[in-house]
């Protein structure tokens, strides 16, 4: 029996959060169980090992960038999230461009760490470099969210699970989807920060927000370690202070902007 539901994520712009707390939601409300959010977008939450067992179940979520898991962020999940034959929902979002191997990535490492999968989902959310395109989830995301987690709670009461071979993505686990900019051309931006502008009134939001503790405590425009592109703190910022300049970086939203034009519809397991 189900005790405990666990909204577990990485989820810097939110929109993974959205998403892993509406399902982790929905369950634990229908199997009056605890609810429970570990949310490790912050550095300080990475410090910690997390050991889920067999009276838990686990949504875990996470972005998708450039087809796969956050590098920077995969030795702490492979190391420091365990389960003890915990049931484990793994989650995806992506922009609407492609979920690439990141789904079958996260699953298959959860089953290596001790997790009994029992569905996986990976679901269309807002392009953290375009929120201009529309905001998602929508009310029909939601609606796919909704029926998602129905099957979910027929697969629990059956005492089902979810074979990792099912999953699309195999062949793309390993592999890192090439930026392209404006006219199909490949670009590199790996070495791209965001900038400050003279609008920043150095709240230290950004600071507090960004999920690799680059930005100084004191001065936020200043940097001390890897940016991984998040957007988090230009979404954060209430002054608009944030920006990127890069060209090739530029280049690469210019591409998006121009073929993200089909709606993707989620898909789940």
């Amino acid at each position: 029996m189900i005790k405990k539901v666990w909204a577990l994520y990485f989820s810097p712009t939110g929109n993974t959060r959205r998403v892993v707390e509406f399902i982790a939601g929905k369950l634990s409300q229908v199997l009056n169980a605890d609810f429970e959010v570990i949310d490790y977008s912050k550095r300080d939450m990475r410090d910690s090992t997390y050991i889920f067992d067999e009276k838990d179940l686990v949504i875990w979520g996470s972005p998708i960038y450039a087809g796969r898991l956050p590098n920077l962020l995969t030795p702490f999940i492979r190391d420091h999230i365990r389960g003890r034959k915990t049931r484990l929902v793994s989650l995806v979002t992506y922009g609407n461009r492609s979920f690439g191997g990141g789904l079958y990535e996260l699953t298959e490492i959860g089953l290596e760490n001790g997790f009994i999968p029992v569905g996986a989902g990976a679901f269309v959310t807002s392009h953290p470099f375009l929120e201009s395109k529309g905001k998602r989830p929508d009310d029909q995301d939601k609606r796919s969210m909704d029926a998602f987690a129905e099957t979910l709670l027929s697969r629990l009461s059956l005492g089902g699970r979810l074979e990792l071979d099912c999953l699309p993505g195999k062949d793309l686990s390993r592999i890192y989807y090439q930026p392209l900019g404006l006219t199909g051309e490949p670009v590199n931006f790996l070495k791209a920060r965001p900038k400050v502008n003279d609008h920043c009134m150095n709240c230290g939001l950004c600071k507090d927000l960004c999920p690799m503790g680059t930005l100084d405590p004191v001065a936020v425009e200043k940097e001390k370690g890897p940016c991984i592109k998040c957007h988090g703190c230009i979404h954060i910022c209430p002054s608009q202070a944030r920006y990127f300049d890069d060209v090739h970086f530029l280049s690469h939203v210019a591409y998006l902007d121009k073929t993200l034009i089909k709606r993707q519809l989620s898909s789940y397991y």
